[in-house]
């Protein structure tokens, strides 16, 4: 559905149609009420260019516990041949806007629920130290 926003609006908000694409998925992405992907769209940008916005105007990137439960299905569905690239855009963002402090609240609450869900699957959950975690699919 197509939304039209006379030019006598963006005159007199002395704001461009591109500008105001970008202030509307910033808010809408804020809100949580779109997803990257669909917010960087409207925004006219691409993924990395809207993180980069995200970045300059100290919004952070969500990516919470039911993210990261969907994520563990979707490894789980793609078997033993899983690929994983790493993208540390997430990081470098939060370094930015000088918020490091919100990976150690994120990564409280993802492992508090990683290891909750290994402990319901597997029966026990791996201790500082081991040489390491195997998954299986």
């Amino acid at each position: 559905m197509p939304l039209t926003i006379p030019d006598e609006i963006l005159v007199a908000a002395h704001i461009a149609e591109l500008e105001l694409k970008r202030e509307l998925a910033l808010a809408l992405f804020q809100q949580e009420r779109l997803t990257l992907g669909r917010a960087s769209s409207l925004a006219g940008m691409s993924p990395r260019e809207f993180q980069r916005l995200l970045a300059n105007r100290r919004i952070p990137i969500h990516y919470g516990v039911e993210d990261f439960e969907q994520d563990l299905r979707t490894l789980r569905q793609m078997g033993p041949s899983l690929i994983v690239i790493s993208d540390t855009s997430p990081i470098l963002n939060l370094a930015l806007i000088r918020r490091l402090d919100l990976l150690v609240r994120l990564y409280v609450q993802v492992l508090t629920r990683l290891f909750a869900l290994m402990a319901r699957d597997q029966g026990t959950v791996p201790m500082p130290g081991t040489s390491g975690i195997r998954f299986e699919a």
